[in-house]
């Protein structure tokens, strides 16, 4: 089977998280005998960054480009509100990312697209692939998909700057989420490590028909 694997960050160093996920998914399918491909972003370092390129490492085909944004989500979202409000609202709806992963499908042609964590690679990317004839598997590994802090903790609309877990998003939160929503699609299957996070998603308008929690 031919299986890509997406993540807005990648490397074959990380000790955690769902940089690490992918690189032990991809390692251990390819163990198995599936052809596998990693697509994920890189800063950028010129024009010629803005299109993917293949490179190996860890024995893996990796591809990758600089969705085209104020920054590489690896330096940050901005300074302030206003900066990192735009760094969020051009995320959403990158139609450059969604041109530079069209591009990569039509390189590949992947049975599977199995995407991950997809602030900094754009959840736009989501309407590409429900264009081609493959199957979409999505894993959550946090709440980035309607939180831009990723972890719907509330710190300065809290009272007394305490972090207070976010139950009333505010407006613009709720508006990028609805984006998100509108972009991502509805994947065949979404996994994630607890029902509960899969829920919380679901409340929040996400369309998705098969979920499966995955124990840790």
């Amino acid at each position: 089977m031919n299986v890509l694997l997406v993540n807005a960050q990648f490397d074959t160093d990380s000790a955690s998280g769902a940089r690490n996920y992918v690189y032990r998914t991809g390692t251990a399918l390819q163990e198995r005998g599936h052809k596998i491909s990693v697509l994920t972003t890189r800063p950028y370092s010129g024009r010629e960054s803005l299109s993917p390129s293949r490179t190996t490492e860890a024995g893996l085909d990796v591809w990758r480009f600089y969705p085209a944004n104020l920054s590489h989500r690896g330096e940050g979202t901005g300074r302030n509100p206003v900066s990192k409000g735009l760094w969020h609202g051009i995320d959403a709806i990158n139609p450059h990312s969604r041109h530079a992963v069209e591009k990569v499908l039509d390189q590949i042609e992947p049975d599977v697209v199995h995407t991950n964590n997809l602030v900094g690679i754009s959840p736009s990317i989501g309407s590409v692939i429900a264009n081609w004839d493959v199957r979409h598997i999505h894993t959550l590994h946090d709440y980035s998909l309607i939180c831009p802090k990723s972890n719907l903790l509330r710190k300065l609309t809290a009272p007394d700057e305490e972090r207070i877990v976010c139950e009333d998003p505010p407006a613009l939160c709720r508006l990028l989420a609805r984006q998100k929503r509108k972009r991502l699609g509805d994947p065949d299957v979404v996994t994630g490590p607890a029902n509960t996070s899969l829920m919380y998603i679901v409340d929040m308008g996400f369309s998705m028909t098969h979920t499966v929690s995955v124990s840790n």
